[in-house]
């Protein structure tokens, strides 16, 4: 029996435009119960969180705090018998929010459950499936209910309390594959994701832009993990999804949505990595990350000119590690490509657009 116990607090400050900085405290404790023996294990646990948004007053607002109280239970089991392996667990949510300017308070809450079950079949010492199932969701954090109001000259004017969002929920199912050595581990999942009230920015001309939720949308694809040790020094690692995201229905457009790419999704993405141990202390490291084209984060009708371009991202890494200390070196896209991220015809962000350098040690304690 093992009892765990872990409490953390966040403070900081964040500011955008002309506006008066907004200055946030997350207090978060998690407590949990651990037992296990030879083939049942079981996790009880309880987790806490409180989190406070304050916003001075200025000439575009009113002084406001916004909090968030969540309290949750949960539990999860695996038993196994056999070369067979089950598992449950449920977790139980309460969430309340609320808003108040001086004026006005505004209050909401939701009541949210979790649950997940799955198997796992071992067929051979190296090959094993599996199968899983679950319902899962997301609270939206308290940025999301402001935004950034401009003016006519598409510069900052105020920021303005959205509204009250609706928590997203997922039922998700996972089919895979996993086959392991010494030397190689490979793991194959196809999955199926249905959701409802997913989080997003509908981008309407101000003042009816807002943060929101898409009614129903879906995605479905297929995710290739694979670690390879090719000789004693060198390695290798992959990450290959393919993914299709979908609008099923959204009242925002008029219906104009429904049907429609999920914008900003990239339907092939790769991240490979080299690792070369010259030493037993020091190590060159290579990663590159492709994304292919999207939709532009604004284009839920999918029809903009222009689409959000390739993403390609290349880094060289080279680390030295001393007693208790690990010296590393870093340049991050070599080859210098102007990456961004395309909200609009000619309107982007630019996003690891340049070559970068970086010098650093970490002390270990």
């Amino acid at each position: 029996m093992q009892l765990v116990v872990d409490h953390h607090r966040e403070d900081k400050e964040s500011q955008y435009g002309s506006g008066k900085p907004s200055e946030y405290e997350y207090n978060s404790t998690d407590l949990a119960l651990k037992y296990k023996d030879s083939d049942l294990s079981l996790i009880f646990g309880v987790q806490g969180f409180d989190g406070e948004r304050q916003q001075a007053a200025s000439q575009y607002n009113a002084e406001n705090k916004t909090t968030k109280a969540n309290l949750a239970g949960f539990v999860l089991g695996q038993y196994k018998f056999g070369s067979s392996l089950v598992s449950a667990g449920a977790r139980h949510e309460k969430v309340d929010y609320k808003y108040n300017d001086g004026t006005s308070v505004l209050k909401d809450d939701h009541k949210l459950t979790a649950w997940d079950v799955g198997f796992n079949q071992q067929f051979t010492q190296e090959l094993s499936g599996f199968i899983n199932l679950n319902q899962a969701y997301q609270a939206p954090d308290i940025d999301r209910f402001f935004k950034n109001e401009l003016d006519s000259f598409w510069a900052y004017d105020k920021t303005i309390f959205n509204g009250f969002i609706d928590p997203a929920k997922t039922k998700t199912l996972n089919l895979g594959l996993n086959h392991l050595t010494e030397a190689n581990k490979l793991k194959v999942t196809a999955f199926y994701t249905k959701l409802t009230d997913e989080i997003y920015y509908y981008s309407a001309p101000s003042p009816n832009d807002k943060n929101t939720n898409i009614d129903k949308s879906y995605k479905y694809g297929l995710e290739i993990q694979d670690q390879w040790q090719i000789t004693e020094q060198l390695s290798t690692n992959l990450n290959y999804a393919w993914v299709i995201a979908k609008i099923d229905k959204e009242d925002e457009g008029a219906g104009a949505y429904n049907g429609k790419d999920l914008p900003g999704v990239s339907e092939h993405n790769v991240s490979l990595s080299l690792d070369y141990a010259i030493t037993e202390k020091s190590t060159v490291m290579l990663t590159q990350v492709w994304r292919s084209k999207a939709y532009a984060a604004n284009d839920f009708e999918n029809n903009f000119s222009q689409k959000q371009q390739a993403y390609n991202l290349t880094n060289l890494g080279y680390s030295h590690k001393l007693e208790q200390v690990t010296l590393f070196a870093k340049v991050d896209n070599i080859f210098d490509k102007g990456n961004g991220i395309w909200i609009s015809d000619n309107n982007i962000y630019p996003v690891n657009f340049t070559r970068t350098w970086q010098l650093g040690a970490r002390l270990d304690f």
